[in-house]
């Protein structure tokens, strides 16, 4: 449990450097997920897991005074509806995602990224 934790601060802690000029009181971090269908039981899961790790980074006072927050998006593993989910995360400004569903979900949405003007 301590390394996921730690696997998530680290990661929160890119974060929070990442976005420390844009002045965000909260950062948000997308889950691109499914949350309907056969793997909606992962997708829970991967939401339970991600709001248990925030919100024990949180109560610790965040990362550098900031907190995180955890919006989770339904992809339906499928990856037309994850390229979907992709515009409405950018369209929202949120900044950060992170893509479950397997690679081909992935490979479309990395393909997306240029095109839409996100960066890694």
């Amino acid at each position: 449990m301590k390394k996921i934790r730690l696997n998530w601060l680290v990661g929160l802690a890119s974060m929070w450097v990442a976005t420390t000029a844009l002045g965000e009181e909260t950062i948000k971090v997308a889950l691109n997920i499914p949350l309907s269908g056969p793997f909606a039981n992962i997708g829970e899961l991967y939401v339970n897991s991600a709001q248990f790790a925030i919100d024990d980074i949180n109560a610790r006072g965040g990362v550098m005074g900031k907190k995180f927050e955890v919006v989770a998006f339904d992809n339906k593993n499928s990856p037309q509806d994850a390229l979907l989910v992709l515009k409405r995360i950018t369209d929202q400004q949120i900044r950060f995602m992170i893509q479950s569903g397997g690679s081909h979900v992935a490979a479309p949405l990395a393909e997306a990224k240029p095109a839409i003007g996100v960066r890694t």
